[in-house]
């Protein structure tokens, strides 16, 4: 059943229906014509008009028929189920939900909502609130190079994005979808104009001509319309699921509840080989599918520099590393056009402009997550740069399965982005709500976390059999004797790809004088178990942290020409860096 209203005036007018071309089987049907005195704003679209009056349909009310409540404010949509469609469209004409390898193929990513019928060709949103609405968005394609997505060869065959105020009555464009614009899938952003924030207002996508059924296809992917009032900063909701995983509460976000999520792609794993990933927990998203690119992007949030972002990661649980398809986290302040990384790497060789900036840089790794370096939970804890706190600020982790489809899977857990607890835990623990929730052997002290019983004084390591239980971690390196004999006897060697870096456990340095070490860097003539470094970026870097590792302070750059021999090297320690759990690194960047 379809409503419609018309306004006319004349001194003599006539009306008609008639239908030119028919079939024996073409059969149409009129009821409740109505033609007299004007309503009320036609009221609204929502209502019978009857001698100039209003009778209005359930939940709308009013002179003109206004909504009785408030009405839903967002569209979150992934067109994962053709069975969802309806709950959050009124109409979808012409289209159906169709797997990523059919149709138009991954428009952003796994299925996607597919026009191809014969006839109207149309999606019409239900009526929303947008009176504090900001944008829409979503991911386009209009035709392509193959039998199931042909190109549109004229205007007529694109696509317009259009809202209506009353209904269906009448409609206002928003956009046109140039009809040769949009033959590769294409991210789309418009900024919501005044007439169309009202406290009902629908939207529709609708091709206005084209040349039958499987010719002149199109598809869109991921509609977001999401309300100003929306944006907040998170964890908004309760824990829900205990568990025991680190033994902490977890905050479990689904897509289609109010949280911190605007969009997920390609989560879960591959459906045909029945796969689950190799260390999941009870709150964990996974994302193991590769239709399209998997990522997960968080609402726009408003944040202060210092805020804390801190997650846990595992990418597959593999060891062997590798430098394709790493996860990035990203952030954007235009609503998701463009993306930049949350905290570009400083290296001794990166110039002094821009976010490396300043005398007293941190010298530091970029947002950047290779596979082999998570093969096990850990977690990550970011504290929010200046340049990256916004009113309005969106993240995303973003890993590029649509070209590396062998990509491992990678998964998320414990997302918490607020304000900082003190000293970040001490690198030690879960900052929720404020709250430190301390790793086993750490414990609260001054709302962050310490060790539960006292640091050692001193670490003495001469590498010539198991290794100190002192060391908390050594990535990319292992006892050898590949630059030859550096002090007496073994060494620890790091030939390996990926991260090198050799870490301390936390010590007690309150009373510790110096760090003293004997080091080569590459030689002359060893061969190609230690070659010589080019650039001043593979020299190596020592640091100490007094909150393991989200900070990092420096202590000394050794030069990448200057250890070609064996050399001691001796760091008398700076006050900053004398501490009851101080934590040292030597890395090679």
């Amino acid at each position: 059943r379809a409503v419609n209203s018309y306004y006319f005036r004349s001194s003599a007018t006539r009306f008609r229906w008639i239908q030119n071309y028919y079939g024996e089987q073409d059969e149409w049907a009129l009821d409740d014509i109505y033609i007299g005195q004007q309503c009320p704003n036609m009221c609204h679209g929502h209502g019978w008009c009857d001698h100039g009056h209003c009778r209005c349909e359930e939940g709308f009310s009013g002179q003109d028929c206004q909504p009785s409540s408030p009405l839903s404010s967002s569209v979150l949509s992934d067109f994962e189920s053709q069975d969802a469609l309806l709950a959050t469209w009124q109409e979808v004409i012409g289209g159906e939900v169709v797997a990523p390898d059919m149709g138009c193929g991954v428009v952003s990513s796994g299925s996607s909502l597919y026009f191809s019928k014969a006839g109207l060709r149309e999606l019409v949103s239900w009526d929303l609130d947008t009176e504090w609405a900001e944008f829409v968005q979503f991911y386009l394609r209009v035709g392509g190079d193959w039998a199931e997505c042909n190109q549109a060869d004229s205007r007529e065959e694109g696509v317009l994005l259009q809202y209506s105020n009353d209904g269906g009555i009448s409609w206002g464009l928003i956009a046109e979808m140039y009809f040769t614009d949009f033959t590769k899938p294409r991210f789309v952003h418009y900024e919501l104009p005044l007439a169309s924030k009202t406290p009902s207002t629908r939207f529709r996508w609708w091709q206005p001509l084209h040349s039958g059924e499987g010719y002149d296809q199109w598809a869109i992917d991921d509609v977001i319309i999401l309300s100003e009032r929306e944006k907040h900063i998170i964890p908004m909701a309760n824990p829900t699921l205990p568990q025991n995983f680190y033994e902490k509460p977890a905050f479990d976000y689904p897509l289609n509840q109010m949280s911190v999520w605007l969009m997920l792609g390609n989560e879960g794993m591959e459906r045909d080989n029945n796969s689950s990933f190799c260390a999941p927990t009870p709150s964990a998203m996974v994302f193991g599918r590769s239709d399209g690119d998997r990522v997960a992007v968080t609402r726009d949030l408003a944040l202060r520099p210092g805020y804390t972002l801190q997650f846990k990661l595992n990418i597959g649980c593999e060891s062997e590393f590798s430098a394709s398809a790493p996860v990035l986290l990203q952030y954007s302040h235009d609503a998701g056009r463009t993306w930049a990384l949350v905290r570009e790497g400083c290296y001794p060789g990166t110039p002094g402009t821009g976010v490396c900036e300043g005398s007293g840089r941190e010298l530091r790794e970029p947002t950047v997550y290779n596979t082999g370096d998570y093969e096990q939970w850990t977690r990550i804890t970011v504290v929010i740069p200046r340049n990256v706190a916004a009113s309005k600020t969106r993240f995303r982790w973003f890993q590029e399965s649509s070209v590396y489809r062998d990509a491992p899977a990678f998964a998320l857990d414990g997302v918490y982005i607020s304000e900082p607890c003190p000293n970040h835990c001490g690198g030690h623990g879960d900052c929720i709500s404020g709250v430190c929730f301390c790793d086993m052997g750490f414990t609260v002290e001054q709302d962050s976390c310490v060790p539960s019983v006292a640091s050692p004084t001193e670490l003495t390591e001469g590498f010539e059999g198991k290794l100190s239980p002192l060391w908390q971690s050594i990535s990319g390196g292992q006892i050898g004797g590949g630059c030859g004999i550096i002090g007496e006897g073994k060494a620890l060697y790091f030939s390996s790809a990926g991260r090198r870096e050799a870490r301390t456990a936390p010590l007690d340095t309150t009373n510790t004088r110096l760090a003293q070490f004997y080091i080569r860097i590459g030689s002359k003539s060893l061969g190609p178990t230690c070659t010589r470094p080019r650039s001043r970026n593979e020299g190596v870097i020592v640091q100490f942290s007094t909150n393991n590792g989200i900070q990092w302070q420096f202590l000394r750059e050794l030069d990448f020409s200057s250890f070609l021999e064996p050399q001691v090297v001796t760091i008398e320690l700076p006050p900053p860096a004398k501490t009851p759990y101080t934590v040292f690194r030597q890395q090679f960047f």
